[in-house]
């Protein structure tokens, strides 16, 4: 740890896993928060990615952006998950706004796209807090791509659409 800011290095081994090494580091720059890390395998392939994350107004805006490099080609899969890792250039972009259009709610937009296989994902979406304990929610994701693109593989759809219309209501208490 440095004044403001931080590094981390390490590694990993297990049995029937490459073997890796990564580094990465974090700092906050006019209050916009910024990290880059690097991961690299016995095998020579290595991952390498970094973004940004902002709260503005008061944390009614919010803007976060990622960018990843993906070349290993071996143990693509997350733990406790079946969905594969993205491979080649992919980034990602989300914002949001709070209390807007309508005070107790958030609107937003998550855009993610892979360079290498020109496929991708947007989904905008509204919350709103209707009355107490109850929570509206209303998205709309799109999938796109060619059909061996990363993101219409690991569509998380049901019925693998390309459009939805996402609408769901949250009801919640305590006691």
């Amino acid at each position: 740890s440095f004044a403001g800011g931080e590094i981390v290095a390490g590694g990993f081994y297990q049995q029937d896993l490459r073997t890796r090494g990564y580094i990465s580091t974090r700092t906050t720059l006019w209050d916009i928060d910024l990290y880059a890390e690097a991961l690299v395998s016995d095998s020579r392939e290595f991952a390498a990615g970094g973004g940004l994350f902002w709260e503005g107004f008061e944390s009614r805006l919010i803007v976060m952006t990622e960018y990843l490099y993906n070349g290993e080609t071996y143990d693509l899969k997350t733990a406790g998950s079946d969905l594969s890792l993205p491979q080649g250039h992919t980034c990602a972009f989300r914002l949001g706004l709070r209390d807007f259009p309508l005070p107790k709610s958030k609107i937003g937009v998550e855009w993610k796209h892979n360079f290498s296989d020109r496929s991708g994902t947007v989904i905008p979406g509204i919350t709103v807090d209707a009355f107490p304990h109850l929570r509206l929610s209303l998205a709309v994701p799109l999938v796109y791509g060619p059909d061996t693109g990363y993101f219409v593989v690991e569509n998380l759809d049901l019925r693998d659409r390309g459009l939805a219309l996402v609408l769901l209501a949250t009801l919640s208490g305590s006691f």
